[in-house]
């Protein structure tokens, strides 16, 4: 045994290091192959989980009148954060605007409701030494609210459908008048296509 141990050359004691390095290569390789195919298969599962949590969440609604005496413009955002309403505008088309006949104002109040709940309640009083016309008045109206602000009365998409606003103001004579402004909510945008 020792005889054959020293009679062999130096290239014969070389080929088993070079099997042993030539074996922890391919291990390193099959290693790294490994985490690579696990990080994709996390990139993908994270990826499909984020889409079905976020697939459809975000919507813009337009929020339009169907009323021809009064235009209306304003917003209702979904995400899944929270929901906001802002309505931006509201005018009159009328023929006694910018006539003697178009009433002036002392305060006037804008709530936002459908036929079971009243979502927001905005009330303008007009300084006493300034009246202003309605459509004047009726220029500065920004109505805005979200989650934050009442968490009870959100309108969601199954309230969305018979949203009105009951418009009443109070003339110089103290004359209390009511009027209803029905609207309409178009979709604007939605989050509901993988590709766009």
């Amino acid at each position: 045994m020792n005889l054959e141990k020293i009679g062999k050359t130096k290239k014969e004691r070389k080929v088993p290091a070079y099997f042993i390095k030539l074996n922890k290569k391919k291990s390193k390789k099959k290693i790294i192959f490994l985490l690579m195919i696990i990080l994709v298969i996390f990139a993908c599962l994270f990826s499909v989980i984020y889409t079905i949590t976020n697939f459809n969440r975000n919507k813009i609604f337009a929020i339009i009148s169907k009323d021809k005496s009064y235009s209306v413009s304003g917003y209702i955002i979904y995400n899944q954060n929270e929901e906001l309403f802002i309505l931006e505008n509201i005018a009159i088309n009328d023929t006694s605007i910018g006539t003697d006949l178009e009433p002036i104002i002392k305060k006037y109040n804008v709530t936002i409701k459908n036929d079971k709940e009243t979502f927001c309640s905005y009330e303008v009083n007009i300084d006493n030494n300034y009246n202003a016309k309605l459509s004047e008045a009726l220029k500065i109206s920004k109505v805005s609210f979200n989650e934050s602000n009442d968490k009870n009365n959100i309108i969601n998409s199954d309230n969305i459908k018979n949203l009105y606003i009951v418009l009443s103001y109070v003339d110089i004579n103290d004359n209390v008048t009511e009027e209803i402004i029905k609207l309409k909510a178009i979709e604007d945008y939605a989050n509901n296509k993988l590709f766009y």
